[in-house]
């Protein structure tokens, strides 16, 4: 997994463009990403198409979605 500080994933993924929908590596990077941060475990992480990633959180008992 990535641990990558934000400016360092920014970097990551603007190293390599890719085109609209087709953002294979982009999804991965973020999912890994995302997955090293603390307390990720507790966040369920939906896929509907290979391409889009939506990672969904209970804050104070409160559900909220990050795409």
């Amino acid at each position: 997994m990535m641990n990558l500080s934000p400016i360092q994933l920014r970097h990551e993924l603007h190293q390599y463009p890719e085109l609209a929908f087709q953002e294979f590596k982009t999804t991965k990077i973020i999912i890994s990403s995302v997955k090293a941060l603390p307390g990720s475990k507790e966040l369920k992480i939906r896929t509907s198409f290979p391409t889009d990633v939506l990672f969904e959180y209970i804050d104070n008992g409160a559900p909220f979605i990050l795409f």
